[in-house]
């Protein structure tokens, strides 16, 4: 059986933006930026990573070192699908989905992103050059939450 590991950054109603990393369903790294609205979780955008395979980590800085060693193949891909999504995104009911081409040996991954209304969809292929450009600073910034801390 293998393991999954998803990194994902969401933007919320109230302006909130969390980026985090999961390993088995569990968050291993977080941040959350709050908005400056009265608070609202309803989500505006996201955009995941996700990895399957046998020999994912699961630990927090693992988890982080390993990301950070795909940065060439998650850079490119994110660039490529921002080309392929400048005009947008048609209003969908299901999330756009990108397999990576030639991901990491034993390794599936995919890269999901959706949008709640028409502005944020026009504004996909900026979200996801924004999130390339920041990759590796975003991962070094995130905190291993309190409960896996102590």
């Amino acid at each position: 059986m293998g393991h999954e590991l998803s990194f994902y950054r969401q933007k919320r109603h109230d302006g909130g933006i969390r980026t985090a990393v999961t390993a088995d369903g569990v968050t291993v790294l977080h941040r959350f930026q709050p908005g400056d609205a009265p608070s609202d979780p309803a989500l505006l955008w996201y955009v995941d990573l996700r990895c399957s395979g046998r020999r994912l980590p699961v630990e927090p800085e693992a988890t982080r070192q390993w990301l950070l060693a795909q940065s060439p193949i998650v850079r490119d891909n994110l660039t490529r699908l921002a080309s392929k999504l400048e005009a947008g995104m048609d209003v969908e009911p299901w999330p756009f989905q990108w397999q990576v081409p030639r991901p990491p040996r034993g390794v599936r991954m995919t890269i999901v992103c959706s949008a709640v209304r028409r502005l944020p969809m026009l504004e996909i292929a900026s979200i996801l050059i924004d999130l390339c450009e920041n990759w590796d600073e975003w991962l070094r910034e995130l905190e291993v939450p309190q409960a896996l801390a102590s």
